[in-house]
């Protein structure tokens, strides 16, 4: 049970980390969108990415079921 939820939370980690990244890599967004909102973006991809590691080292952790 633990291995689905953090499977499901990690698949939902992933999906928005690559939104963040299309998002900041596009020139138009990043030249156009106001600082605040680029750095707003930034600073949760950089939340999402550590919370993904961490997720990542809890599901390594746990017994195989």
């Amino acid at each position: 049970a633990e291995h689905a939820r953090l499977a499901k939370e990690i698949n939902r980690l992933e999906g928005e980390i690559s939104k963040i990244q299309l998002k900041l890599g596009n020139e138009t967004f990043v030249s156009r969108a106001p600082a605040a909102v680029v750095a707003q973006e930034r600073a949760r991809l950089e939340d999402f990415s550590q919370t993904l590691v961490r997720l990542r080292d809890q599901a390594a952790k746990l017994p195989a079921a």
